[in-house]
């Protein structure tokens, strides 16, 4: 399973990439919601874990 982080704090989104990685998910990663959806639409995830406030688009 495909899972996108999108997260723009580096440390909480290395946490829960690495969370993720021991679960045996496959980790796509984004700092911003203008790059996290282009990483959907480009990389298809399965499930998304979204920051909802990110300084550029609301969640």
């Amino acid at each position: 399973m495909r899972v996108l982080v999108i997260e723009d704090d580096d440390a909480v989104r290395a946490a829960v990439r690495r969370a993720l990685l021991l679960g045996g998910y496959e980790v796509i990663q984004a700092q911003t919601g203008q790059q996290g959806m282009l990483r959907a639409q480009s990389d298809v995830p399965d499930a998304i874990v979204l920051d909802l406030g990110l300084p550029d688009i609301d969640g």
